[in-house]
């Protein structure tokens, strides 16, 4: 994941936000407004209260004028970042309790789980990954899930003054998109999610 990735998915986002919110303070985007999570919710309610309510319920706050955006913002991208570990947790044990919010991480962690989910394991004879066991979730869910769990991580870390140079982010600066552009990084994850606790 890179700059290059990152711009896209906002051009892409700033194209789906409605045209009047510059003028009415009001954010509409169509795409989190229609997500179809109903199948989710016969899954387990618990994580599908957690995006409706928590996660998609932050964005409501962002039509005050009042509020400090960026900071809603981040509440968004941790909350984000936190239904990345659920998901995880629920296909290793799907009778696992969803999370505590927290302001702790561990990126490594959770990048090689999901790594682990699609089927690849890192060879360090090898210096690459094989094939393991079932694919349970796609690459291209994982590599989404990673970068959103990466965003979550700098923000908890730009905050307590992390000098890392490999931040996605010069400051701690975000913005509407980049909330809106977390939603769409988790949604290939909560969508192989769906399928392989249908399948099972």
């Amino acid at each position: 994941m890179n700059f290059f990735f990152k711009a896209s998915l906002k051009k892409k986002i700033q194209q789906i936000a409605d045209w009047d919110f510059r003028h009415s303070g009001h954010i509409e985007f169509k795409e989190i407004r229609n997500i179809k999570l109903k199948k989710l919710e016969s899954i387990n309610k618990d994580l599908y209260d957690r995006i409706t309510n928590d996660l998609l319920g932050q964005f409501g706050k962002l039509n005050n004028r009042n509020v400090n955006t960026n900071r809603v913002v981040e509440g968004i991208i941790g909350l984000a970042g936190q239904i990345v570990e659920d998901i995880i947790s629920l296909i290793e044990n799907k009778n696992a309790q969803l999370m505590p919010e927290d302001n702790s991480d561990n990126f490594i962690s959770v990048r090689n789980r999901l790594t682990g989910l699609t089927g690849r394991k890192w060879n360090n004879d090898n210096k690459g990954y094989d094939l393991k066991g079932q694919s349970i979730i796609s690459r291209k869910a994982a590599e989404y899930a990673s970068f959103a769990y990466k965003l979550r991580s700098e923000a908890l870390h730009t905050k307590e003054g992390d000098s890392n140079n490999q931040k996605i982010y010069n400051n701690n600066e975000y913005s509407i998109e980049d909330a809106a552009i977390l939603i769409d990084l988790i949604l290939p994850l909560i969508k192989d999610y769906i399928q392989y606790m249908k399948n099972k």
